[in-house]
């Protein structure tokens, strides 16, 4: 058995970014931070952060982002989960 069926093996079969960082216009301080989720439950979705890590857990699976050093040390401003991306800004300094 294949499992590739008749899909050649070498060929890419996903062509976007898991994440994006983006500076928010208008701003030195502000960031934005995309991530692609693969399923969305906004009901029981759940987000944590630690120094280093967003933690986020949605219908009993926990998944754990290490944050990039430019956001690491960046207060967490707002948060939205849509269409299977979460968002967060970060602003100011912790």
């Amino acid at each position: 058995m294949n499992i590739f069926g008749s899909e050649d093996p070498s060929k890419i079969f996903y062509n976007d970014t898991s994440f994006k960082i983006k500076r928010i216009k208008d701003s030195e301080d502000k960031f934005k931070l995309e991530i692609n989720i693969s399923q969305t439950a906004e009901e029981d979705f759940e987000i944590n952060r630690t120094e280093e890590n967003i933690i986020f857990t949605m219908s009993g699976f926990r998944k754990i982002f290490l944050l990039p050093d430019q956001l690491k040390r960046k207060e967490i401003e707002k948060a939205v989960l849509e269409d299977k991306k979460l968002t967060i800004i970060f602003g100011e300094k912790i």
